[in-house]
C-alpha cells in the first residue's frame, strides 16, 4: 500500500463522512420544517375557527331586532319624528310670537302717534 494510495482512501472516507453528515442534516431539516408547518398550520386552523366564530357572532348580534341594526333603525326614525314634531311646534310658537310682537308694536305706535 502506498501512500498515494492510502491519501486517497482517507479522502473519499472524508468525503463519505462528509455527504453522510450533509443528508442527515437534510433529513432533520425536513422532518423540522414539516413539525413547524403542522403546529403553524394547527395554529391557523384554531385561529380561523375563532373568527368564524367571532363573525357568526357579530352577524347575529347585527340582526337581532332588539338591539340590533333595526332596534338602532327604529330609534333613529323615532327620534327624527321627535325632531319633526319639536321643530313643528317650535315653529308654530315663533309664528304665533313673530305675530304677537308684531302686533305689540303696532299698537305701541299707535299710541305713541296720539
Amino acid at each position: 500500500m502506498s501512500v498515494e494510495f492510502a491519501l486517497v482512501l482517507i479522502n473519499t472516507a472524508g468525503v463519505l463522512i462528509i455527504a453522510i453528515g450533509m443528508v442527515a442534516t437534510w433529513k432533520k431539516n425536513g422532518r423540522d420544517q414539516q413539525t413547524h408547518d403542522r403546529l403553524i398550520s394547527d395554529k391557523l386552523a384554531v385561529r380561523d375557527a375563532k373568527l368564524e366564530s367571532n363573525s357568526r357572532e357579530i352577524i347575529r348580534r347585527l340582526d337581532d331586532p332588539e338591539q340590533g341594526l333595526s332596534a338602532i333603525n327604529k330609534a333613529a326614525n323615532a327620534m327624527r319624528q321627535h325632531c319633526a314634531r319639536v321643530s313643528t311646534e317650535l315653529v308654530t310658537r315663533m309664528a304665533v310670537a313673530e305675530k304677537d310682537i308684531g302686533e305689540i308694536k303696532y299698537s305701541r305706535r299707535r299710541t305713541d302717534q296720539k
